[in-house]
This record gives C-alpha cells, structure tokens and sequence, in this order.
C-alpha cells in the first residue's frame, strides 16, 4: 500500500489561510459594495420622490392660475359682446336720428 503524508507545513497553513482569507474579505468586499448600491437607489428613489411632489404643487398652482385666467377671459368676451352690442345699438339709434 501507497502511504499518504498528511502532515502540513507552515507554508502550506499560510497558504490555507491567505486563501480563506482573500475569499472571504472579497465576500465583504460584495457585500459592501451592493449595500451602497442599495443606499445610492434609495436615495435616488427619495429624490424622485421628492421631484415628484415638488412637480406635483407646482402643476396644482399652475391649474389654479389656468382657471382664474380662464374667468377672467371669460368676463372680457362677455364685456366683448356687450360693448358689440351697445355699438350695434347705438348705430341703430344713430342711423334712426339721422332720417
């Protein structure tokens, strides 16, 4: 039979363990870096949230001018007709005074 030496050598331990120890600071490494991965989208999340609300009230004031510049031209083209009115009266009146 074939004899198996088992025995280990410091160099072979350090091996061992430079090796354990280079995976498992990679694994940390990862770890780390897909946790700032996971901060950098919730704060971009958080900003667009933000975004989106700021987008939100401004769309709110600008509805709110749009309905009271709407009224107000509204009221013009009535006063419009009413002034087109009076002129087509007064025409009216005028071309009676002159006959």
């Amino acid at each position: 039979m074939l004899a198996v030496d088992w025995t280990l050598k410091i160099g072979d331990l350090l091996t061992i363990i430079l090796l354990l120890g280079g995976g498992f600071s990679g694994v940390i490494a990862y770890l780390r870096a897909e946790d700032r991965k996971d901060v950098k989208l919730q704060e971009s999340e958080r900003r667009k949230a933000e975004r989106d609300a700021s987008y939100g009230e401004r769309l709110a004031a600008v509805e709110i001018e749009m309905k009271t510049q709407t009224k107000i031209l509204e009221r013009l083209a009535a006063g419009d007709e009413r002034m087109k009115g009076i002129e087509h009266r007064l025409g009216l009146i005028e071309g009676g005074a002159r006959h």
